[in-house]
């Protein structure tokens, strides 16, 4: 679906619950059609229909992705480095991060969505991880 035809799902939703905040899928950084797809359209919406004070774009820069391949080595699973092209990516998309929000109250919510769509958890790196509960959070 057409960007500019999108919206018009989520746009009635912005109107009504009025959000200070929007969150959505660093459009450059994503690598999944529609993770970029999604920001795209979130990004139209929330230009249009200019309720949103904020717009913040997940930053997952070179410091989320050597944190993760750390963690994904621990358990077991290596992965290559990134290519210089992605890397430069990275590194840009790692400059402009001017905020953190903390998401440890909702990671098992997170998680079970990911887990609800069993059909892309073979390729999904956060699939690999198992389960932390809050007490080690």
């Amino acid at each position: 679906m057409p960007v500019e035809l999108a919206p018009s799902r989520i746009m009635p939703l912005i109107e009504r619950y009025r959000p200070q905040v929007v969150v959505t899928y660093e459009p450059r950084s994503a690598r999944h059609p529609d993770h970029v797809h999604a920001a795209r359209v979130t990004t139209y919406a929330v230009d249009t229909t200019r309720v949103v004070g904020k717009l913040y774009y997940t930053a997952h820069g070179t410091g989320y992705w050597r944190l993760l391949n750390r963690a994904l080595a621990d358990i077991g699973v290596h992965r290559p480095s990134a290519s210089r092209e992605r890397q430069t990516i990275l590194e840009s998309v790692e400059q402009q991060i001017t905020t953190v929000i903390n998401v440890h109250h909702v990671v098992d919510r997170k998680r079970a969505a990911l887990h609800s769509h069993s059909s892309q958890l073979d390729s999904s790196l956060a699939g690999k991880f198992p389960e932390i509960g809050r007490a080690h959070v």
